[in-house]
């Protein structure tokens, strides 16, 4: 993979990049390059601002990059002779020249060190995929801009797949990946060329992306299996529109998906922070490891506790009933909160977007036109939503309430919304055109937690933290609504000169600690 290639390139001259941030000392690798022989190391002293965007619902994270361009050193800086596989016979350069046709690359390594004792390089690859970070990334645009009387360069980037997959055509049809059929293709029926959706988006990503092996995009295992990247339940016969580009296939197929997993719900689709490999998996299997309701302690995808600081009622002892789970690990000033706002549904959106989906079909097989509003009616999404998100949480003696409150208007249907399937015959994928969106919308609208504190590398969206006061504090509904476990859904890592690194959380909770005794019998 080119990610690899460019390591090893760089790998050499990376104890020249050692930096102490927040009393952690990281090595820091920051190169543009591109195939005309333009090859520029970035030194950290130079860089404003680094920002690393992550987000749940999309696969590949974005970044900005600033620095000082005072009389476009960038571009009339020169750089040293080396040889690399980009250019064999490089020469003294005069800066960085931009070609602007999405092959100027910028490759970023953050790797933080384990022991300050030891070289760079030592570290375990396990190590560095739970704690690094390293990715390749495009050059989208540039703006300058005047600060202090200094020029400041910024860039915004996007990540290398993203970019090869928006302007390539896949050509991909799901007939292709049959090789179980005793009759040739053209003979088979529609329903005889379905494939499972997640099939479908592996060898999507496989062949656009140029790859040799399946196991260069996806974990396998001894038996060639995949476990953090599932096929599905939805199967689907799909051929690539002529005017599609390999990402908006990518989209298609994934908003069709439906979890293999008993729960049938949607599956986070993301690109890994330092392997580079893809992960496909149940939303509901992300919540099922993140608490361990029969001993209270936490899971496996909920690995810190976040204090709210300078926060106790009293200096007395208060009997409270603790809202997280016992166990959890915090670390230190690292974990403090510096600011945390918390937000309350959105009633509007609520509204807009958490009322009864009625679909309407037509079935190609029987010849029937279908209207169906079982799976999507908004009280059996509320049923789905607590046995999917909220009742493996911890509540009080145990059980948790879902935020996720009806009212007459909305459960007798008077608010509905039409949608429309060309899959008429698809139970599953109507499924993730329903119901499944509904789930979705669910989270998204739900009680919410944006926090700022001292970055840490190994915080990532679709895993969970848990929140909590420092001291003892008298119980109250405030805290029942708001301490507890949180899924992590968009996390930004902000490096700001070379003295301050922050994350910007945004976290949803799904549960009240305890019955709110909502009236649901009202218009």
């Amino acid at each position: 993979m080119i990610v690899d290639n460019i390591a090893n390139i760089i790998g050499n001259n990376s104890k020249d990049n050692e930096y102490i941030i927040n009393n952690q000392k990281y090595i820091f690798n920051l190169v543009f390059l591109n195939p005309d022989n333009s090859l520029l190391t970035l030194s950290k002293n130079n860089v404003k601002n680094l920002t690393i965007q992550d987000n749940a619902f999309f696969p590949f994270n974005k970044l900005t990059i600033s620095f000082v361009d005072d009389g476009n050193a960038f571009e009339r800086l020169q750089t040293n002779k080396q040889e690399t596989e980009f250019s064999p016979e490089l020469d003294v350069l005069k800066g960085y020249r931009f070609r602007g046709d999405g092959r100027d690359y910028f490759y970023v390594e953050i790797i933080p060190i384990e022991n300050v004792n030891n070289p760079y390089g030592v570290q375990e690859e396990d190590y560095n995929s739970i704690f690094g970070f390293r990715n390749l990334y495009i050059c989208a645009d540039t703006n300058e801009n005047i600060e202090d009387g200094k020029v400041i360069k910024t860039i915004n980037l996007i990540d290398f797949d993203e970019k090869m997959l928006k302007e390539r055509k896949s050509f991909f049809s799901s007939s292709n990946l049959i090789n179980d059929s005793d009759k040739p293709i053209q003979f088979l029926s529609n329903n005889e060329r379905e494939v499972e959706t997640g099939k479908c988006i592996k060898n999507l990503l496989n062949d656009t992306l140029l790859t040799k092996n399946l196991d260069q995009i996806v974990e396998t295992d001894e038996n060639g299996e995949t476990p953090e990247f599932e096929d599905g339940l939805s199967k689907i016969y799909y051929t690539s529109p002529s005017d599609n580009n390999a990402f908006e296939d990518l989209i298609y197929l994934h908003g069709k998906h439906v979890s293999n997993s008993s729960s049938k719900d949607f599956s986070f689709f993301k690109k890994q922070n330092y392997t580079n490999k893809y992960t496909l998996k149940s939303v509901k299997d992300a919540f099922d490891k993140a608490y361990n309701k029969g001993d209270g302690t936490a899971g496996f995808s909920n690995y810190e506790k976040l204090i709210i600081t300078g926060t106790s009622d009293s200096t007395s002892v208060i009997e409270n009933t603790k809202k997280t789970p016992i166990s959890i690990p915090s670390f230190g000033e690292y974990s403090e909160i510096k600011n945390i706002k918390f937000f309350n549904t959105d009633s509007l959106l609520n509204s807009e977007t958490l009322v009864t989906n009625v679909l309407h079909s037509y079935d190609f097989n029987n010849k029937q036109f279908n209207v169906d509003k079982q799976d999507s009616d908004i009280t059996n999404v509320k049923d789905k939503f607590d046995e999917y998100y909220v009742k493996n949480m911890k509540g009080n003696r145990n059980k948790p309430f879902a935020n996720l409150t009806l009212n007459q208007t909305k459960s007798t249907n008077l608010s509905f919304k039409n949608l429309y399937s060309l899959y008429g015959e698809n139970e599953n994928i109507k499924l993730g055109e329903n119901l499944n969106k509904l789930l979705k919308n669910s989270l998204v609208t739900n009680l919410a937690a944006e926090i700022t504190l001292k970055g840490q590398m190994f915080r990532k969206t679709t895993k969970f933290i848990s929140i909590d006061r420092e001291g003892e504090y008298v119980d109250n509904l405030f805290d029942d609504k708001f301490l507890g476990i949180y899924l992590i859904v968009n996390l930004e890592h902000i490096f700001t000169n070379d003295t301050e690194y922050n994350n910007r959380i945004l976290a949803i909770k799904t549960y009240i600690f305890d019955d709110p005794k909502f009236n649901e019998d009202v218009l």
